[in-house]
């Protein structure tokens, strides 16, 4: 009895084992075919100069890091009426000049008052930043292949900033989108 049911799945454990080693080799291939996608250094530094502007309040020095175009994704902060980019609230996104984007930063900010501003994001460490490199198969929010979505957790929970980096084709990287609610 031993021998005819060895005789009958002998048959079956060869293919288990081919279909086990096509499974291993198929993946092994997909892995060397697609190399890790790395995080442009020039994206991280531009990104990182653009927070440090950003958490010190400085309006100057936060107009360089802007496209000439923003686009604020619904919910964001700015689109509140009182930041007089829309009347329609923050249920839409909105395309804005840099200069307009700019403008109402500062009247966030002054309405915040600039030393709490600053306090309350000096508090959001380099730790708290995390980077992703947009490919063919990742693809969060709008984002295009090639791009870089920053992520910035500022508080308990999902409190979190979402910037969206984009190369020109002056090679210089620009922020093109943001979602901020503070």
């Amino acid at each position: 009895m031993t021998r005819r049911l060895s005789l009958v799945l002998a048959p079956c454990m060869l293919q288990l084992a081919a279909c086990s080693l096509a499974i291993v080799l198929l993946c092994s291939l997909d892995a060397t075919a697609r190399p890790r996608s790395e995080v442009p250094t020039e994206a991280k530094q531009r990104a990182m100069a653009f927070w440090s502007a950003l958490s010190s309040a400085r309006l100057d020095a936060l107009k360089s890091f802007y496209a000439r175009k923003v686009t604020l994704r619904a919910g964001s902060e700015l689109l509140k009426r009182a930041h007089g980019l829309t009347e329609q609230g923050r249920r839409k996104d909105l395309a804005v000049s840099r200069d307009r984007l700019i403008a109402a930063y500062k009247k966030l900010i002054d309405r915040v008052g600039k030393e709490k501003w600053k306090k309350v994001l000096a508090r959001v460490k380099e730790d708290k930043i995390t980077y992703l490199l947009a490919t063919k198969r990742v693809r969060p929010m709008s984002t295009r292949e090639g791009d870089v979505l920053v992520k910035v957790v500022t508080g308990p929970g999902d409190d979190a900033m979402f910037y969206i980096w984009r190369k020109g084709a002056d090679g210089k990287w620009w922020l093109t989108e943001e979602q901020t609610d503070w």
